[in-house]
């Protein structure tokens, strides 16, 4: 949340880098201060949105700086969150009187800090950016990227169910198609061979070269 300033008043100087490396991160500005410059003079040169205080007891005595924070008229409406368990807390009249919305245990970690002033604040969660790699298109250029590819999409489309129906029909046509009968080819005759003498000798009994035996 850039732009928006928070003080931190007589938090010790450990604690005021903590808060300052924390909160600087998340893009707030933070000034540490002594509860003893807090004037209407620096709330008009600061305007802070929150104001994070250690007071050094939560007594009447104690929380003297916040009931002087809250009668600068400037810094009445500012929100005031105490540094300081909350099992400790005064009474409700004080929180109302004093400013005081709610209490951040001295052992925080960065993470508790963040959520307890975003949620003071009312900061929501950004919204993820984009990568750094991946330029960002306006809207028109989204818009005719979308149109174009879908202008590619549907002939796409169109032609893989053309493919699917001509594969279907082909299947089809192979399953009800007669099959042919093939015919066995004749077996090869080798040519014909010529009877031997003897053979024809013996189913021919006038051929002249045959002799008939001799009677005594």
């Amino acid at each position: 949340m850039t732009g928006v300033t928070i003080l931190v008043i007589d938090a010790g100087e450990d604690i005021d880098l903590k808060m300052t490396a924390t909160l600087e991160a998340e893009n707030y500005l933070v000034y540490p201060v002594s509860s003893q410059d807090v004037n209407p003079e620096l709330a008009e040169l600061l305007r802070p949105s929150l104001i994070y205080i250690k007071p050094l007891e939560l007594s009447p005595t104690g929380l003297k700086p916040c009931k002087a924070i809250h009668s600068i008229p400037l810094l009445k409406k500012v929100p005031i969150i105490i540094l300081a368990s909350p099992k400790k807390a005064p009474g409700p009249d004080y929180s109302r009187d004093y400013g005081i919305v709610d209490f951040l245990e001295l052992t925080f970690s960065p993470e508790d800090l963040i959520e307890k002033t975003g949620t003071i604040l009312g900061k929501t969660a950004p919204s993820p950016s984009p990568k750094e790699d991946e330029p960002v298109a306006p809207p028109k250029t989204k818009r005719k990227m979308e149109k174009k590819r879908s202008a590619l999409l549907f002939p796409a489309i169109g032609i893989v169910l053309l493919l699917m129906i001509a594969g279907a029909g082909f299947l089809a046509y192979q399953q009800f198609m007669p099959t042919r009968k093939v015919l066995p080819s004749p077996t090869a005759t080798g040519p014909p061979r010529a009877p031997s003498t003897a053979q024809e000798l013996n189913r021919n009994p006038s051929c002249p070269g045959k002799r008939r035996g001799k009677k005594f």
